[in-house]
């Protein structure tokens, strides 16, 4: 963790520097980002902001060019719809959501993240979601079902405190994942949805002797979205 990043462009690209953008996941805030002209410069073409708490491989310098491949985060809102990323470079349409990550996850990798705890949790703010019958779309898989070993793990899901979900994920067995309908009394005016994933068992890589990772591995949570039922 980086709690100060320089910005060093040089000479020749200086001129055009000031509409790039900085991103960068910051443990505290979620994603944050800052045009470039908009941070304490420090010299020619350096410029520098310090007092966050950066993941160091989290870090992003985006120009004009490439403005519409920067990853956006989804802020304090999310419409019905909207596919919630949880990797740190997880591929577009999408927004980035590791602010969403309550308790129980490790850090973000590529494509997604691990919990890391029996229970881990999500809190996902609904303002701009009705009230209604909504399915809930999970793209998520656990270490045994992405092949690393053939003990089975079950994953029970609760939203705001109701099961709705109860999936076994194995070697040799189909994914179990399915929508999962969130009724309209799941929603609280002026609430956060509180997901919970509970995960059993967590498997140690290193103590099984697959891997030299020796976290307890449960869910591996892609994305997240919250849609209109079909029809």
């Amino acid at each position: 963790v980086a709690d100060r990043i320089t910005v060093m462009i040089d000479g020749a690209l200086e001129p055009t520097s000031a509409d790039a953008i900085l991103s960068f996941q910051d443990r505290r805030q979620g994603l944050r980002q800052f045009m470039l002209r908009d941070l304490r410069r420090i010299g020619r073409g350096t410029w520098t902001i310090d007092g966050i708490a950066a993941e160091t491989d989290s870090v992003r310098i985006a120009g004009q060019a490439t403005l519409p491949w920067l990853r956006i985060g989804c802020g304090d809102h999310v419409a019905a719809g909207q596919v919630m990323q949880f990797g740190r470079d997880a591929p577009s349409p999408g927004c980035y959501a590791a602010a969403y990550l309550k308790s129980g996850w490790a850090p973000l990798e590529a494509t997604g993240t691990w919990s890391t705890s029996p229970v881990a949790t999500l809190q996902i703010p609904t303002e701009n979601m009705t009230a209604s019958d909504l399915d809930l779309v999970i793209d998520a898989s656990s270490y045994s079902g992405m092949g690393f070993y053939d003990r089975p793990q079950t994953v029970r899901i609760a939203v705001n405190g109701r099961p709705v979900a109860s999936w076994q994920f194995g070697t040799t067995s189909p994914s179990p994942i399915t929508p999962i309908t969130l009724h309209a009394e799941d929603w609280q005016e002026d609430a956060a949805l509180n997901i919970t994933f509970e995960t059993s068992p967590l498997l140690n890589p290193k103590q099984l002797g697959k891997a030299d990772d020796t976290r307890n591995l449960g869910l591996f949570l892609r994305s997240v979205v919250i849609r209109p039922k079909p029809g």
